[in-house]
């Protein structure tokens, strides 16, 4: 085989576009619907707490605008894991479970905060919020695919593009 023959990309219909009427339409289904609020929910839930992220670190930590700017950049590292772990985990393991375990980890990272306060400003509360954080960014992440893998199935015949 040449480098040309190589080189060319095999012939792929596209698919017919979806008019907006058509997506919104999606989300008359009750199972499309109950997902939805579901991600609502769970992403309502990340956001809520990250409007107080930055008084919240400060206090427990002890640290400073560069100190909770290192914690969010560890929070955000764990966002990536948890993106990478959702794709995976969306591609591999059963939704239904997998929601139950998702929701559960992201409730039970909130609880460690309020029991770092009476360490606030130690070494130990300095590395639990560490932990949390990690806890906490990949419980949120990871929902993200698990729900989109979701939309797709349930509504296979509004999506753009058709499965093997």
């Amino acid at each position: 085989m040449d480098l040309q023959q190589k080189a060319e990309a095999p012939a792929v219909e596209n698919p017919r576009p979806v008019s907006l009427r058509e997506r919104i339409a999606a989300a008359r289904e009750p199972e499309v619907l109950a997902t939805l609020s579901l991600t609502a929910i769970g992403l309502g839930a990340g956001f809520v707490l990250f409007t107080y992220i930055d008084p919240l670190l400060r206090s427990l930590t002890g640290y400073g605008g560069r100190g909770v700017s290192v914690m969010l950049l560890l929070f955000g590292v764990a966002a990536i894991a948890g993106n990478a772990l959702g794709g995976y985990g969306a591609d591999r393991w059963g939704y239904g479970r997998s929601l139950v375990i998702i929701f559960s980890a992201l409730a039970a990272s909130f609880l460690p905060f309020s029991l770092l306060a009476p360490a606030s400003g130690t070494f130990l509360a300095v590395a639990g919020v560490g932990v949390v954080l990690v806890a906490w960014s990949v419980a949120r992440w990871v929902l993200t695919p698990f729900q989109q893998y979701r939309l797709i199935r349930l509504s296979r015949s509004k999506a753009t593009w058709s499965s093997p």
